[in-house]
């Protein structure tokens, strides 16, 4: 082909329709690749808005709102965003609550029943101007996981109840890894120890990481990316993976403790079917028996909490959560000694600046109050946040010093310690 001085080469594109010859294909000017790029930016921009509007719904993290159960890691970080920008205007005081699945409300329908609500709206019906809280736990987390939530929160709350489940201090717990949502950190933004990394199986955070850099920004900016997780969730469903999975385990009848207090709700544990007893307490029994140690993971990452919140000067409580002490009596599942040394080793790994309750040591819940062996019914969730605003509402508001915290038996408690 001639070419002429001045003009763009193009290629060969087939006869012309005229038949005049072979017709040429025109090069794409860059204003046109501009205006392209251009409107998949607006495009992303309004899709991004309809998602900030809708994925949570406004306003949802005001609503007794607690994480999706499976979609932890894609809504935390927005919720954490959101927690750092209400606390900043001081108005109400911030209680941050922290834990796994019985903090969470593993088996409550409604998230208003669960721990962190019952506290607030005990406290706002006695205190002025009252308290806000959120509930910032995951459904299996590990104190590892929670270790990472508050090294990313500890700013941002006035007060923090850091909930323990016992079991967790076991070593059947940490199988197969001893934190159960290893993506928290890079999505908090939270950096990663060699120390650490090494403990965790985890990957440390290197000087400069510029791909984790940017996709903790776009987690923070970018909507449609954060929650896309959820989308594809509200799309799609649970997946089928998941309910031949579930189904699966049915068949088996294998459930765990986390299926059966989903599959009945709020229903009690003794109202379950003999069968599905004994499930729920052969399992518990393989995690119940241990001896923990001082340099025990878990034990470690609850030492590196306590001395996070001392660092910043925080209000908080750590509290043993509520286990259903006729079970474990009946089937003689803990040893009062073995319970002792252990509560002994996690009192030490707290330290002295923080009150540690015990709710296992004085119960004061009935049988009827849990749907299985550490988790509460809606009434049991209720009554157990309504205790801790007696027993520590006053010392994590900043009304009264440590010292008031207690944890004696509630009057007319169904059962003994």
């Amino acid at each position: 082909m001639a070419r002429v001085m001045g003009e763009r080469r193009t290629a060969d594109f087939g006869p012309r329709a005229d038949g005049a010859g072979p017709r040429e294909r025109e090069g794409l000017p860059a204003w046109r690749l501009l205006r392209r790029v251009a409107l998949c930016l607006v495009f992303l921009a309004l899709l991004d808005a309809a998602v900030v509007r809708t994925v949570p719904p406004s306003g949802a993290f005001e609503r007794d709102y607690r994480l999706p159960p499976g979609g932890e890691i894609g809504s935390l970080p927005a919720y954490a965003d959101h927690i750092e920008r209400m606390r900043a205007d001081g108005a109400t005081p911030t209680v941050v609550f922290i834990g796994a699945s019985p903090t969470w409300g593993h088996g409550i329908r409604d998230a208003a029943d669960t721990f962190p609500y019952a506290f607030e709206r005990a406290a706002r019906r006695e205190g002025t101007p009252g308290a806000k809280a959120y509930n910032v736990s995951g459904d299996g987390w590990l104190p590892a996981d929670e270790g990472y939530v508050l090294a990313r929160l500890a700013g941002a709350g006035d007060a923090f109840v850091v909930q323990l489940t016992y079991h967790t201090f076991s070593p059947a717990a940490r199988e197969p890894s001893p934190i159960r949502e290893p993506g928290l950190p890079e999505a908090l933004g939270v950096p990663v120890t060699s120390a650490d990394a090494a403990a965790l199986g985890l990957r440390p955070t290197p000087g400069i990481d510029l791909g984790a850099a940017l996709r903790s920004w776009m987690r923070r900016r970018w909507a449609l990316y954060r929650e896309r997780d959820l989308i594809v969730r509200r799309v799609l469903g649970d997946g089928p993976e998941r309910r031949l999975f579930r189904a699966w385990e049915s068949a088996r009848g294998a459930q765990t403790q986390g299926s059966v207090a989903s599959q009945d709700g709020v229903a009690a544990f003794d109202s379950l079917p003999p069968a599905r007893q004994m499930v729920v307490v052969a399992r518990y029994a393989r995690r119940s028996s241990f001896r923990a140690r001082p340099g025990d993971v878990e034990v470690v990452s609850l030492r590196r909490m306590a001395d996070l919140l001392r660092r910043h000067d925080k209000r908080a409580v750590f509290f043993v959560s509520p286990m259903n002490e006729d079970v474990i009596a009946a089937y003689k599942l803990i040893g009062p000694g073995r319970y002792a040394a252990n509560l002994d080793v996690i009192r030490a790994a707290v330290g002295p600046d923080f009150p540690v309750l015990d709710y296992h040591d004085r119960p004061f819940l009935t049988s009827e109050d849990f749907s299985d062996i550490s988790h509460t019914t809606a009434e049991g969730g209720r009554l157990t946040g309504e205790r801790l605003w007696r027993d520590a509402g006053a010392y994590l508001l900043g009304r009264a010093p440590a010292s008031t915290v207690t944890a004696g038996p509630a009057p007319g408690a169904g059962v003994s310690p």
